[in-house]
């Protein structure tokens, strides 16, 4: 009678407390499971009135059931406050990352325009360009590698995310967003 692990699965309970519940050995309880005993029959009666009630509407709406989930939905709102807080934090830091990022590329695209600019007026003018352009040059060029557009599409993605976690949170804590 293998389908017994799932009556003991729709009770909640596990095979010692099943066999302290219908007054049975540990023993026997264990070969009922495994199909090779019969349960005494007030032990089956018993077990009947059990599975009997869990189907009923009022097994859902015991006293215990309603503190420990007013109990549960409290822990879980208290623990969505700090992940608001935590993803504010994160949004921010990343909104900071993007603005820092966003500076450094256009930056060192500065720096390239600047580059060919003195580039090409040295050779409009016919001269050597200044010592220090290859160095501009190469500079800009190993930053935008570093800060390239892929970092700061990333880092918006990230953001992105952030923001939906974030209206989420709030709808699940009842915050109204403007």
């Amino acid at each position: 009678m293998k389908t017994d692990v799932t009556i003991r699965s729709l009770l909640g309970t596990t095979q010692s407390e099943m066999a302290i519940l219908l007054n049975v050995s540990m023993g026997q309880y264990s070969m009922f499971e495994s199909g090779k005993r019969k349960l005494p029959t007030n032990a089956m009666l018993l077990l009947g009135e059990m599975l009997s009630y869990m189907q009923k509407p009022e097994a859902h709406t015991g006293k215990n059931l309603k503190e420990v989930g007013a109990k549960q939905e409290g822990e879980v709102q208290q623990q969505l406050k700090i992940l608001l807080k935590e993803n504010e934090f994160q949004l921010e830091k990343t909104n900071r990352k993007i603005s820092e990022a966003l500076k450094k590329y256009e930056g060192n695209l500065k720096a390239l325009q600047l580059a060919n600019f003195l580039d090409s007026r040295a050779k409009n003018q016919k001269t050597d360009p200044p010592k220090i352009l290859k160095s501009i040059e190469a500079r800009a060029i190993k930053d935008l590698g570093k800060n390239s557009l892929t970092q700061v599409t990333l880092l918006q993605a990230k953001e992105q995310f952030l923001r939906v976690e974030q209206e989420w949170i709030k709808d699940r804590l009842g915050v109204k967003t403007p």
